[in-house]
This record gives C-alpha cells, structure tokens and sequence, in this order.
C-alpha cells in the first residue's frame, strides 16, 4: 500500500532529474532483482539435501552424541533468514547514513530526517 501511495509523489519529485518511465524503470528492476536473489537462494537448496551439524562440546549433554539434522526445508528458512537480516541491515544503514548527510546540511534538517526514519521504522517494529 505505501508502495503505491509514495510512487506517485517520488515520479513528481524525480521528474526534475529522470523521466517517469526511468523511475517506474528502475523501480521494476529493483523489485526483479529482489526476486531473482529470492529465487536463486532457494533453488540451490534440494529437496533431499540434508545438512549435518554435530553439537559442540558443551550441548553434548543435550544431543547425547547424536547428531542435528536440518532439513531442505529448514534449510530454505534459514536462507531466507539470512537474505532479510542482511537486506534490513542495509537497510538500517543507509538510514543512519542519511541522517549523518541531513545532519552535515543543518541541524533542523538532520531532526526532520532522524524523526521521518523513525516513524517509517515504527511499522517493521510492529510487525515483529
């Protein structure tokens, strides 16, 4: 829904520097380049592949010497896992660079900025 909601504003305010069709452009890539990672981790995994991981020395007591199995499935989830922390932490970075840069042009700027981060994040709180 945001999506939709802030593509009309970012086309006019883009407008200056790059057509409609260049934003709306480079806005599909974007997503297909998302989707095409997506999709890259999970076909690497098989639907048979099962990855072993022996317990340290101090979960001895708990596994009793025998082994952990993850599963192709488990295996998909933890990929996943991997692709949304590393895209979020990217994510979480480029904010704070942000609010440097808008803190480097004045201080209102920088408190506009560190405030507007601060409520699009407060969604992605919600949500977990």
């Amino acid at each position: 829904m945001a999506f939709f909601d802030l593509m009309p504003e970012s086309i006019s305010l883009g407008s200056k520097y790059y057509s409609g069709a260049t934003i709306l452009s480079i806005v599909a890539l974007g997503f297909l380049v998302y989707l095409v990672l997506d999709r890259v981790i999970f076909l690497h995994s098989h639907v048979n592949q099962q990855i072993h991981a022996w317990p340290d020395d101090h979960d001895n007591a708990h596994f009793h010497g025998q082994e952990e199995t993850t599963t192709a499935h488990e295996s998909k989830q933890i990929q996943r896992g991997i692709l949304g922390a590393g895209s979020l932490s990217i994510h979480s970075f480029l904010d704070g660079v942000a609010i440097g840069l808008a803190f480097q042009v004045s201080v209102a700027i920088g408190a506009i900025v560190a405030i507007a981060v601060l409520v699009h994040d407060f969604p992605t709180a919600s949500i977990q």
